[in-house]
């Protein structure tokens, strides 16, 4: 695995042609806002989904840039957002597009060692860096499916 390769595939993920079908940005472009903070069956709601993925987002971000495992807080992996505004919500959407760019750029513009072990655990970066990529995509379906379970049922609750 290169480094130009994960660049490559995280645009792709994110703003491209993914090999699977739709892009986040696109995903994001269409999930109905009076959805937003609806669970189905439980599961976290969309607003939840959005601001756990910007939470490792910059836990990708920290550990390039320290080389160093620390754990997710609860509280930041998954916090509780049952009541979001629209204005919230588009900062929640704004927050996550900054922080995937600000970690493209960190990539591209710093010299980064794939084999590099990540202190205090049992992977290197290049481990970390390709699991985050597919922690993008997952999320990515994981939004698509709810955004259209949610609109196609009429969920209000």
């Amino acid at each position: 695995m290169e480094k130009h390769w994960l660049i490559s595939e995280y645009e792709k993920v994110w703003d491209g042609s993914p090999w699977y079908g739709e892009n986040i940005m696109s995903i994001l472009g269409g999930i109905p806002l009076e959805k937003i903070t609806i669970r189905c069956n439980g599961s976290h709601n969309l607003a939840e989904i959005i601001s756990h993925m910007t939470s490792w987002k910059q836990y990708l971000i920290d550990r390039v840039k320290d080389l160093k495992h620390e754990d997710m807080p609860d509280e930041r992996n998954f916090p509780r957002l049952d009541d979001v505004s629209v204005d919230q919500w588009s900062e929640l959407v704004r927050q996550l597009i900054r922080t995937h760019s600000e970690f493209l750029q960190l990539l591209k513009n710093n010299e980064v060692n794939l084999s590099m072990p990540v202190n205090g655990s049992s992977f290197n970066i290049g481990n970390m860096l390709s699991g985050g990529l597919r922690h993008d995509i997952y999320h990515a379906g994981q939004l698509r499916f709810l955004s259209k379970h949610l609109t196609s049922t009429n969920e209000t609750h």
